[in-house]
């Protein structure tokens, strides 16, 4: 390869917004700032045949200076404390380190007889760690990088016996030959067919930053070398999905749905058994909330694939996600949890059918599952070589939810404790960070105040629950009352949600003095939200009504605007003033005609009033603005109009 190788009143610091629309938050780790380089350089000069053109040549040199460079990697990294620990063996390393570093051509030369290479690879030794730890938790990725290994031996000693077979034969003539030569020269780009395909996902997935561009030519080589490549073609297919992160949590945004789509049914066709693409086409649905379509692709793929733990898991998901059999997620939770062929340490699965459990009030199997959950992923951080905390910031929410499903039974003095270690551990990094005179000192987050105030509260321990309280209110995040209301809401407890709500602002004014208004104004829009989940929609237009005679100027910031306009626009369809509602969408479409939503909105309401035509006009802006993205295929929405 040539190639690359390598005034008015402000909108309140709680975002109400979240009750509506999801918010994502991108936490990119950054390379030390010290990495050890190490740099290993190695040549090779192949030998041609006659049966050989420069071509062919080229690509078997290649293969073996690369394996001369991973195999001399391996020898270093064997050597080294922490990759001994692993216990693996040299073939194991070369074939796991071939897709986390790559080799650098420096020099070549071709004489017609011979093909001359000479290549560098640079690596730093602690990224390989890292890396290297990250990929033995996760045994299916393991797999796929022996195959892909095992595949390479094989088609080299294929291309040996067949480059015999041919100076047996050659002073033969005929059909038999030039068969033979066809498929020398087939499987010599099957060979380079899998570096190609180790270039792309080194790009995309190792490589800081991502370089999604050169990783999809790669994908795109691989694919020309070898067109029945299935998982060329389901890696291609995860870039063009989208919303997805490698190997740094780098966002990947390169996005194409519909191309996404082909690759994977592509790749489906080549191999069924190919659980992973099963599993990107389920993704792409569920991203588009076609969560029925999804799960007919979870059918399927369960039918051919009944050994993959991750399937069932993506089918408990989509029940879990469409609330329509709650029983199925957890048997099929159970299911993934035996077959554990997606991880060594499947904390999360544990996690998942807590929640299941906990959704259907078995609280004391969700209390099970989240204490075996929590023991294997100490276990992990245990033997991981990047040293976790496995009780602060980025963990707290399993603690929390194991509290909460001890307060619900009853357990209130252990829900009490889960929060007092919690905090607890968030004062010792808030102590780290002082003494270090670091630039950025952590607060304790303020919902564990809140969460312990409140069982206080329970206790009738008003005291310790004011004085809770009252340290979450000082703490910068004044949107935490809400949390309850927030996350009850999402459950589909909205009675529950409204009391919770009620609650917080209860608990907020006295607190927040400054922000009274703030609170005051906001309730009605949150309110208004609530009752229309309620389907008292009479109360919700009189609480959105009351934002807007309170708003003060509020209600002419553009996203104030849009949300209030939604939510009209969505009572009055329910109320059936089908004329009214089709108008405030419209109003929408005024402010932002570049956003496809509202469009898609009122494209279906036209299409449910049988006003065909309009529909129609609705769904091809729809596909005319998204064109880059393809979230929504024409085809699909002209599907929905009747001829």
């Amino acid at each position: 390869m040539g190639q690359k190788l390598m005034g008015n009143k402000s909108i309140p610091i709680f975002k109400i917004t979240r009750l509506i629309f999801f918010t994502i938050f991108l936490l990119i780790r950054t390379l030390p700032a010290h990495a050890e380089i190490k740099t290993f350089i190695k040549e090779y000069t192949y030998q041609a045949s006659e049966y050989d053109s420069k071509s062919t040549a080229r690509i078997l040199a290649l293969e073996q200076v690369k394996r001369l460079l991973l195999e001399e990697l391996g020898t270093y990294l064997e050597s080294e404390t922490e990759v001994k620990n692993f216990q693996l063996s040299q073939d194991r390393i070369v074939a796991y380190t071939a897709g986390i570093v790559r080799a650098e051509i420096t020099n070549e030369k071709w004489d017609g007889k011979s093909y001359y290479l000479m290549a560098k690879m640079q690596a730093d030794p602690q990224e390989v760690y890292k890396l290297l730890n990250d990929m033995l938790k996760n045994l299916e990725k393991t797999k796929e990088l022996e195959k892909a290994r095992k595949r390479a031996e094989e088609l080299l000693r294929e291309v040996q016996i067949l480059k015999n077979e041919l100076a047996a034969a050659k002073n033969k003539k005929g059909s038999v030959a030039t068969q033979k030569k066809k498929k020398y020269q087939m499987l010599v780009n099957s060979i380079s067919a899998i570096d190609w395909y180790n270039v792309g996902k080194y790009y995309y997935k190792n490589a800081y930053p991502p370089d999604i561009k050169y990783a999809t030519i790669s994908f795109n080589r691989a694919i020309a070398m070898n067109p029945r490549f299935a998982e060329a073609y389901y890696e291609r297919g995860i870039i063009h999905s989208g919303d997805t992160y490698n190997s740094y949590s780098y966002p990947l945004t390169f996005a194409n749905k519909a191309k996404a789509i082909e690759d994977f049914n592509m790749a489906i066709h080549l191999d069924p058994k190919l659980s992973e693409a099963w599993g990107g086409l389920i993704g792409i649905y569920s991203s588009l909330r076609d969560y029925k379509q999804a799960l007919n692709y979870c059918e399927k793929a369960i039918e051919v694939n009944a050994d993959s733990g991750d399937l069932y898991r993506s089918r408990a998901w989509l029940h879990l996600r469409m609330r329509t059999n709650i029983q199925q997620a957890i048997r099929d939770l159970t299911k993934a949890i035996g077959l554990e062929t997606d991880s060594k340490y499947p904390y999360y699965l544990y996690f998942e059918r807590g929640d299941a459990y906990k959704k259907i009030g078995d609280y004391q199997n969700a209390l099970n599952d989240y204490n075996k959950g929590l023991d294997i992923r100490a276990n992990w951080a245990s033997e991981s070589i990047i040293k976790i905390n496995i009780k602060t910031s980025l963990y707290d929410e399993q603690y929390i939810i194991r509290a909460q499903i001890n307060a619900a039974l009853g357990n209130y003095q252990q829900a009490i404790h889960d929060y007092a270690e919690i905090i607890k551990l968030h004062d010792k990094e808030k102590e780290k960070a002082l003494a270090k005179k670091s630039s950025y000192v952590p607060e304790v987050p303020a919902k564990l105040y809140y969460y312990r105030g409140m069982l206080y509260d329970k206790l009738g321990s008003v005291e310790l629950a004011s004085k809770d309280f009252d340290r979450a209110f000082q703490l910068p995040s004044p949107n935490v009352p809400f949390i309850d209301a927030e996350n009850l809401l999402k459950e589909g407890k909205y009675i529950e949600s409204l009391q919770a709500f009620n609650r917080g602002v209860e608990l907020a004014l006295p607190r927040m003095p400054n922000e009274t208004e703030n609170i005051k104004l906001w309730g009605h829009f949150i309110r208004s939200f609530i009752y229309t989940k309620l389907k008292n929609y009479q109360q919700a237009l009189r609480e959105v009504d009351s934002f807007i005679q309170q708003s003060n100027g509020v209600i002419d910031r553009v996203e104030v605007k849009r949300a209030v306009l939604c939510l009209r626009s969505m009572i009055y369809w329910k109320i059936g003033k089908f004329d009214d509602s089709i108008q405030y969408i419209g109003e929408v479409i005024k402010i932002d005609p570049s956003d496809p939503f509202p469009f898609k909105v009122r494209g279906t309401y036209y299409l449910l009033r049988k006003k065909y035509q309009q529909a129609l006009a609705d769904f091809e802006k729809v596909v005319k603005i998204d064109y880059q993205n393809n979230s929504y295929t024409l085809g699909e929405l002209k599907n929905l109009v009747p001829r």
